[in-house]
């Protein structure tokens, strides 16, 4: 599991795109969050208690062998998620 914000002041967040296409070119399960207005270190407590709660389910599931959660086997998309963000945006 990869953790990248966008507003990283040392690395971008595309190097964290590029780690993770590297992994998963050579058939790593890998698995990247990415974070709106975020630095590498998670600021905000909603975007903490977030990947908490999902990196607790990722070892859950590849380490105990726990039911995997929806969101771990089938993901979404980078433009799913810009999309959705997007539509959010205009509603306020």
């Amino acid at each position: 599991m990869h953790e990248v914000g966008d507003v990283d002041g040392t690395i971008t967040w595309y190097r964290g795109i590029e780690l993770y296409n590297v992994a998963w070119r050579v058939r790593k399960n890998v698995l990247m969050l990415a974070y709106i207005r975020e630095d590498c270190g998670l600021r905000w407590k909603k975007n903490q208690t977030n990947y908490q709660h999902r990196i607790l389910a990722w070892f859950g599931h590849y380490l105990k062998d726990e039911s995997p959660e929806n969101w771990l086997t089938k993901g979404k998309s980078f433009l799913k998620q810009e999309a959705e963000i997007e539509q959010q945006t205009a509603k306020k």
